[in-house]
């Protein structure tokens, strides 16, 4: 199947999901089978079979993506008996999951939930990891009806970008705080996070409209990075970052110009722009579309890219 990684796909996009949902069965299965000795508590037969059964629509899905990143850890530090734990919880996460997309405000996960979406929400990017705060039931509800608008819009205006957004994110985690205004990581699958709003407006609409097509982009290249690094520079070697204060690795400029690519594409579809007229789209349109400039140029002079993010690049330059 002959793919533009460009514009977004909704039967590519599922494909992903779904090749994603595998990889992630296979790794559980792989570490269920190197934790068995340490697994007296579990039954084994269960858990298999539990993870067997995990589908890229539960709900929980983001909270199995990030067990089995912790599993990888403790694989990695020797911590057998850790395990029994993590496999309990995925025994009894996928029983009572539901096949639905969620949004979540964080006052709701469990403490262990928590602890786990702290720990790999902050792990590339901040040091800091009491940057996510709880949300008022006010804050909710309002956030949760920008949020419907924004989807509506999104699917009235834009259906390949709601579509992808639909197969690559089940899961929207609420937050308040001061530092970032929303995020997705791979360690935590088809989750995205974002900084609640205080009231439903039009401004607040436009405002989760960029939120969504921003980290449903970063989730494509995540999934897709799955059988590919897309760039090949050294990871400690940083380069200045639109939008960021500190440094970031070749790969955070990969994301960074390909997301602005994707919010130029979304943002100069003319019944779009004036269906959220007087909100601030002409403004962001030209800030990224000058940030898509710097990123281009940071690529040009240092980008050292696989065959498949040499393409991806590429292409971003010729539309």
């Amino acid at each position: 199947m002959k793919v533009d990684f460009l514009k977004p796909d909704p039967t590519f996009s599922k494909k992903l999901s779904l090749e994603f949902t595998e990889a992630l069965k296979a790794s559980l299965l792989y570490l269920l089978q190197y934790f068995e000795e340490y697994l007296y508590e579990v039954n084994f037969e269960e858990a298999h079979a539990a993870i067997k059964g995990i589908s890229d629509a539960h709900s929980e899905y983001w909270y199995i993506c990030a067990i089995n990143r912790r599993l990888c850890d403790l694989a990695l530090k020797a911590k057998g008996t850790s395990s029994i734990f993590y496999f309990k919880q995925i025994c009894s996460f996928i029983k009572k999951s539901n096949m639905c997309s969620e949004l979540i405000p964080i006052n709701k996960l469990t403490k262990i939930q928590r602890s786990l979406f702290t720990s790999y929400a902050t792990e590339l990017s901040y040091s800091d990891k009491n940057i996510f705060h709880r949300i008022t039931e006010m804050d909710y509800r309002e956030s949760k009806k920008a949020l419907d608008a924004a989807v509506k819009i999104l699917n009235r205006y834009i259906p390949n970008f709601y579509k992808e957004h639909e197969n690559l994110v089940n899961s929207l985690i609420l937050f308040d705080g001061d530092h970032i205004s929303s995020g997705s990581t791979f360690s935590l699958g088809k989750c995205a996070y974002l900084k609640s709003v205080k009231k439903f407006n039009k401004r607040n609409i436009f405002i989760f409209i960029d939120r969504i097509i921003h980290e449903t982009a970063h989730l494509f290249l995540h999934f897709l990075s799955k059988d590919d690094p897309f760039v090949i520079n050294p990871p400690e070697k940083l380069f200045k970052s639109p939008f960021r204060d500190d440094g970031r690795p070749m790969i955070g400029i990969f994301h960074a110009h390909f997301v602005l690519f994707r919010l130029i594409m979304a943002f100069s579809v003319s019944p779009l722009r004036n269906e959220l007229k007087d909100t601030g789209i002409e403004e962001s349109l030209l800030k990224y579309r000058a940030a898509f400039e710097d990123t281009k140029a940071i690529l040009l002079c240092h980008g050292e890219f696989t065959e498949l993010g040499q393409n991806i690049f590429k292409g971003t330059l010729s539309y």
